[in-house]
This record gives structure tokens, C-alpha cells and sequence, in this order.
């Protein structure tokens, strides 16, 4: 059941003159927001857009982006290395790129045959990158995008990339299940299987459970080492966006309009979900703060919702949006909300300290 409209008119827009939620900045990049990734230290963000522009904004406070470089047919993926020196993105024109934050030195480039680099992702440490082309998982010296490892083509398009918290394992979400791959020598491989496809992948932050939003309308995890296996249905539609809390006890998931909420505490196992209802459309992105408590949501409604889940089923602020939002990402040290749309434009908003 959606909320009243009594109820709506309650909740705040970001903008409107009682809102909490202040416009820290807004820019436009001149074409759709694909990805978005901040850096560790919170001072840069970067940008991957739809007609190939990778953006990079180098200082918050300035609020001015640059465009560092290019992928024919559009840039797909964008990630920093741990110490924010260096940006990485991948594209449509099959080249996986690195450039210097700082400038003083020329983008380095390398040509992956097998498709176009549709993910990457950073080692904890910051010496590797994992680059997803197609079937094909591969990692790369961070400094110098040299191959250091090329694993077996995995049995379709890998969706996703996330290594685990502590670096030991990178799991690569594809048909069949996940694949857990070691990225250091021996190079192992591990699958957790699943007859369906798997959309997306996140670990809990320690590390104990994995998760996957499934093509199929259901959520997959598996409890580690042992591998224990158990499915959550029910979703209106596929799952591409799953999101662990900072403790670990949420893990909030799409699927349809509602954010559904699977308490990890004491389940979920045998326990109903939560679901905190007030989008009308289909959820596109979801992101927790990394030790605060609010969680993000926006969807195809144009809307960016901000709620608090331990204080109120409804959202604590809502910002209406004035095309559809594609990407989203808090800022390290959960200060700022960075927003992504389709018509290019780039929003980075300020929660005040009374929604936390």
C-alpha cells in the first residue's frame, strides 16, 4: 500500500523552503550520468557518461568539473585507487584507462580484446585492479594497468565486481551464480551456484555473508566459509540494487517500488521483510552511509528519498527531481550525497545533522 498523500505532503523536498536537506552543489556534465566514485579521502568525485566523458571534479568546494578522458560509444565504470592519486574507467570501446588526479602525467591505456569493460574495482590495499570485459575477469597492476592474471571466461557476461572487505576474494556476479576468485597467486577459483542470473553482488562488511540480486525477482546469499545457501522471492522484478548497511544487520534491497529491508540479526531465515513504501515506480539506486543510519534510495518516480529505518517507516527528507536520477554514492565521510541524472546533471547535497 502507498503512502497518503497527506502523508507525502508531510515528508520535506529538497529545495522547498522548510527542507532539511540544503543543495550543497549543482553542475551540468552535458550528457547522462552513467556512474559515479568518490574518492577515500572525499575530496574528488568522478564520473563516467553515456557519450564517453570521464569527468573528474577535483575539488567539492570549487564545484567545476573537467573531463580527463574519453570512451568511444560511452564510458561504463569508474573507480579510484585506495590513495586517490589515480582514476580508473572502463567503456564501450573496450579499453580499461587510468589518468592522474593531479594531472602531471599522461592517462596510460590498454585494449582488452574480449568486449568492452563493463565493471571494475579497486583492492583494498590499492596495488590491483579487476576489470570485467565481457565473460572475462582480469587483474591489473594498478600503476601501470599491466595484466598480472586472466582467469577462465566465466559462463556469461559478468554483471558485477566487488572485492571483499579485506581484499582475499573478488566476487564476480554472472549466469550460474557467483564466481569467488583469488586475486593473488594461486589465482583460485570458487563457485557459489544458482540457476538463474545474478545482477549484482555485495558483501556484508565482515565479510560473513554475499549476497545477489537475481534476473529471476529474488535475492540469493550465501553465509561463509561454508557456503550455506538460501533465497528471498517475491520481487516485483529483477534485483540490480543491493546495499549492506554499515553494521551489517540491513541489507536493503530493490526490485520494485518498495525498499525491502532483511534484518541479518536474527534471520532472515524464517522472518518477513521489511518494506519501506513510498516510491510509485521501479527503484534505481540504493546506498547506505558507511557508519550513520540513513540509506538512500532513488527511482524512476524522479524522486531521492533519505530514510532513517531505526526511527520511521517514511522517508525523512525527499528531494523531487527534475529528470530520472541514474547513479548514486555518499561521500566517505557520509557528509555529502552525490546524484547522478539522465539529463546530465550532477547534484551533491548536505544532510543536516538532526535527520542522522
Amino acid at each position: 500500500m502507498s503512502p497518503s498523500n497527506a502523508a507525502r505532503a508531510a515528508v520535506p523536498a529538497i529545495g522547498d523552503a522548510d527542507s532539511r536537506v540544503p543543495l550543497h552543489a549543482r553542475m551540468d556534465i552535458g550528457e547522462h550520468v552513467v556512474a559515479l566514485a568518490w574518492s577515500r579521502d572525499g575530496g574528488a568525485l568522478a564520473l563516467a557518461g553515456a557519450d564517453g566523458g570521464v569527468h573528474l571534479l577535483d575539488s567539492v568546494a570549487g564545484a567545476r568539473t573537467t573531463r580527463v578522458g574519453e570512451h568511444a560509444a560511452g564510458a561504463l565504470a569508474v573507480a579510484f585507487s585506495r590513495e586517490g592519486a589515480t582514476l580508473i574507467s572502463g567503456g564501450q570501446d573496450g579499453t580499461l584507462q587510468v589518468f592522474a588526479r593531479d594531472g602531471l602525467q599522461p592517462p596510460r591505456r590498454i585494449v582488452m580484446e574480449q568486449a568492452w569493460v563493463g565493471q571494475i574495482a579497486c583492492s583494498v590495499d590499492g596495488t590491483r585492479v579487476a576489470a570485467a570485459a565481457g565473460r572475462h575477469v582480469s587483474i591489473h597492476d594498478a600503476r601501470t594497468l599491466d595484466v598480472v592474471h586472466q582467469f577462465a571466461p566465466l559462463p556469461a557476461t559478468v554483471e558485477a565486481l566487488a572485492f571483499s572487505p579485506n581484499g582475499r576474494q573478488l566476487a564476480a556476479a554472472s549466469y550460474g551464480g557467483l564466481q569467488l576468485l583469488t586475486p593473488f597467486s594461486p589465482f583460485t577459483t570458487r563457485k557459489l551456484a544458482w540457476t538463474g542470473a545474478c545482477l549484482s553482488v555485495a558483501w556484508r562488511p565482515d565479510a560473513s555473508v554475499i549476497a545477489a540480486g537475481g534476473q529471476d525477482a529474488s535475492v540469493q546469499f550465501w553465509r561463509l566459509p561454508k557456503g550455506q545457501h538460501a533465497a528471498m522471492s517475491g520481487y516485483a522484478t529483477k534485483v540490480r540494487n543491493i546495499a549492506w548497511n554499515g553494521s551489517g544487520r540491513w541489507l536493503a534491497t530493490g526490485g520494485g517500488s518498495d525498499v525491502v529491508l532483511w534484518d541479518f540479526k536474527s534471520g532472515p531465515e524464517g522472518r518477513p521483510p521489511r518494506s519501506l513504501r513510498y516510491h510509485h515506480e521501479r527503484i534505481v539506486g540504493l546506498c547506505w552511509q558507511r557508519k550513520g543510519p540513513l540509506l538512500a534510495s532513488i527511482a524512476r518516480d524522479s524522486t531521492l528519498l533519505l530514510w532513517h529505518p531505526g526511527r520511521s517507516e517514511l522517508p525523512v527528507a525527499r528531494y523531487q527531481l527534475a529528470s530520472l536520477p541514474t547513479a548514486i554514492a555518499w561521500s566517505p565521510d557520509d557528509s555529502l550525497l552525490a546524484l547522478g541524472g539522465e539529463d546530465g546533471t550532477l547534484a551533491i547535497i548536505q544532510p543536516e545533522p538532526v535527520l542522522q
